[in-house]
């Protein structure tokens, strides 16, 4: 009786503790981020319950044929037992390993009964060499490419009871919910880690990439920017966030930008493109190309993530070429025009110039044709005006002084003005002379008057023409400006950056040509046209030119609208080629009228056969553009023969080329329609009068 008492109260000691090992590796379970803290208690709490001499885990890894002890706990009352942790073959095992891995299940070995799957090898190397009378070797935690295996170790030999092998069981089972736990939540932390990490690099190339990106929600909100286009804009993050996409676009593109925004928010997937203008927050407007896709947020709404590019300076660059090919375009236009209507009006002004000389001082004939040969003045500066448009025509430079052109030209702006406004004077004193087309000045004057006046129509205004003097640097030299201003209505800032497009008008019955020419022979001349403005109050335009680097102006010589008397001395042979006969003729008249001979030759062939028969041909007058070949074939032929003879070319529209390809051959240009002093003195100048 006594004996079943103490067996009792034995087996109630031992389950509580087991019990108690448990409990303690479960606390040491649940507090512990580390497996191997895990291991090194299960080892010495197990190994401790159970009182062995030495308790191991191994890790058997079966790919790689090894068993790594991971932890290793010696009972301290046994100095004998020592350490064996380290990395061992498979081998060792013997033929254990295989049935462990088959059945899964508790496998006991003793110095007298060893179990025949250790094999003839493993029996002496375990129970004899390494001294261990009793093994209990416990598989837990298998995975794909092996298991942990717990090892308990007895000097002695010892029987394994069915409760003993229950706790091992139990201790097993509670580590490898601990392990699968543990490695659950490793990988975790590196999921988390590898998201923070891919979350770093997406955001790190959000922000730098030199594009700007942005995240739009339904409500057109903005939520979110990446850090170029902050840059680009101006902003900072949080005046962005938060606020409508639709605040720094200007309100005139509000609508089509909103309707882009919409139509990518109802079609999910699809990517829309578009191209708008945005603000920045120094007030500058950019022009932006943008892609847009509609992508789902984490919570299920819709989102828009947007990609723009800015291709304002694209777009300046494009405008430009625009403009350039349009001034190309009409230069080619009015040049060909202005060729043959300067062979017309040379005819005209001629025969006029002609009867003019010819008529007696009492003709009652006398004033129509006088009328005449005004109008073809004026129709011929009117070509020179369409020729402006012609990067190639020819600027006739001579010194002008922008004071005395103002008011050379005053009576005309008056009546230009009318009753419209009051015009103003605002000329400074000691200003220098520029080197101009007298002209092509009186056309800007005049176009710009114009434009001003018709501005304040309807109102009480004032036109004021000012002259001024600038000094930019050394370098640079002085300017010269010419400014007219108005008080009028003033230009629309979406007018104001087209107004110097050709053929862009506002007005009714505009051509779109004036401005546009004011800006090409700026151009032409070194400077520039600016233009301020704003919407009802007035406009101010200003040709900047260089300055002429003489100051002192000499005196201007009058033009001479009679011819100098025919000294008999003359009578040189002069040929004359042009297809257009009757110039032809007139100007065989004019030389006529100088006292010289005239031989016309009316195309290039007869050109050729006059020249060789007449070796006493003083001087030869081409016309530039005649079919097979024109003046500068002719012109190189004649040198070729008599080098001596001086060549003069005529020309009803610029070829700046041309004549410079000729520069060593031409003696003179004049260019169509001329008057019979500007020949009788470019021939005076050819032949050395």
């Amino acid at each position: 009786m006594a004996e079943r008492r103490f067996g009792a109260g034995r087996r109630r000691m031992q389950k509580l503790t087991y019990s108690s090992a448990l409990n303690q590796l479960a606390e040491v379970a649940l507090g512990s981020d580390e497996p191997s803290l895990v291991l090194d208690a299960m080892v010495s709490v197990v190994g401790a319950a159970l009182q062995v001499d030495r308790s191991m885990v191994y890790d058997v890894r079966l790919d790689d044929a090894v068993a790594d002890c991971l932890a290793e706990w010696l009972r301290p009352e046994v100095p004998e037992i020592t350490a064996t942790k380290g990395v061992y073959p498979l081998s060792i095992f013997g033929g254990s390993v295989d049935l462990m891995w088959a059945e899964r299940g508790v496998l006991t070995s003793d110095r007298s009964a060893p179990h025949p799957a250790l094999g003839a090898e493993s029996v002496p190397l375990l129970h004899v060499q390494m001294g261990v009378g009793s093994l209990l070797w416990l598989p837990f935690a298998f995975r794909l490419n092996g298991f942990h295996l717990l090892v308990f170790n007895q000097l002695d030999e010892r029987r394994w009871d069915p409760a003993e092998v229950a706790f091992m069981e139990a201790a097993s089972r509670q580590v490898s919910l601990a392990l699968v736990k543990l490695e659950l939540t490793a990988e975790r932390r590196r999921t988390l880690e590898a998201l923070a990490s891919s979350e770093a690099r997406y955001r790190e190339l959000y922000n730098l990439t030199p594009a700007m990106f942005f995240t739009i929600d339904s409500s057109l909100t903005i939520t979110a920017v990446n850090r170029f286009a902050l840059e680009q804009l101006g902003y900072d993050e949080g005046e962005l966030l938060g606020t409508s996409a639709l605040d720094a676009v200007p309100a005139e593109d509000r609508e089509f930008v909103s309707g882009e925004l919409r139509r990518c928010l109802a079609s999910p997937g699809r990517v829309i493109r578009w191209e708008s203008r945005g603000t920045r927050k120094d007030g500058s407007v950019m022009v932006a190309r943008q892609t847009g896709r509609t992508v789902s947020a984490p919570d299920g709404t819709r989102q828009i993530f947007i990609d723009a590019v800015d291709v304002t300076e694209q777009k300046q660059t494009e405008r430009a070429l625009l403009q350039s090919q349009k001034f190309e375009t009409l230069g080619l236009l009015v040049g060909g025009i202005a060729h043959d209507f300067n062979n017309l009006l040379g005819t005209i002004s001629g025969n006029a110039e002609l009867a003019l000389v010819r008529l007696p001082s009492e003709s009652t004939a006398r004033e129509p044709v006088q009328q005449a040969a005004v109008a073809s003045v004026r129709a011929a500066e009117l070509v020179r005006q369409l020729l402006s448009y012609s990067v190639s025509a020819p600027v006739s430079r001579e010194r002008v002084q922008l004071n005395d052109l103002v008011i050379e030209l005053t009576a005309l702006l008056d009546v230009t003005i009318g009753k419209r406004a009051t015009m103003v004077l605002d000329l400074a004193a000691d200003l220098p002379p520029v080197m101009a087309d007298p002209t092509q000045l009186r056309q800007v004057l005049m176009n710009l008057v114009h434009n001003a006046a018709d501005s304040i129509d309807g109102i009480e205004g004032e036109v004021r023409i000012r002259t001024d003097v600038l000094r930019a640097s050394e370098a640079a030299g002085r300017r010269v400006v010419l400014a007219v201003s108005d008080t009028g209505a003033g230009i629309e800032s979406a007018v104001l950056s087209r107004i110097f497009e050709p053929f862009f008008t506002t007005k009714v019955a505009g051509r779109g040509l004036g401005l546009a020419a004011v800006r090409t022979i700026a151009e032409r001349h070194g400077g520039t046209i600016e233009v301020e403005s704003t919407p009802g109050r007035g406009s101010t335009f200003r040709l900047v030119i260089p300055a002429s680097a003489l100051d002192h102006m000499e005196a201007p010589q009058p033009l001479r609208a009679v011819l100098d008397p025919a000294p008999p001395s003359r009578g040189s042979v002069i040929l004359v080629v042009d297809d257009e006969r009757a110039l032809l003729d007139v100007v065989g008249a004019f030389i006529e009228e100088f006292g010289d001979i005239p031989l016309l030759a009316n195309n290039v062939a007869e050109a050729k056969r006059t020249f060789a028969a007449h070796p006493d041909i003083a001087c030869a007058l081409l016309d530039l553009t005649m079919p097979s070949g024109g003046g500068a074939m002719l012109a190189r032929a004649f040198k070729e023969l008599r080098p001596a003879v001086p060549i003069v070319l005529m020309s009803g529209f610029a070829q700046t080329d041309v004549t410079e390809s000729l520069r060593g051959l031409l003696d003179a240009v004049i260019a169509k329609p001329f008057a019979p002093g500007d020949l009788q003195k470019v021939l005076a100048r050819a032949l050395g009068r």
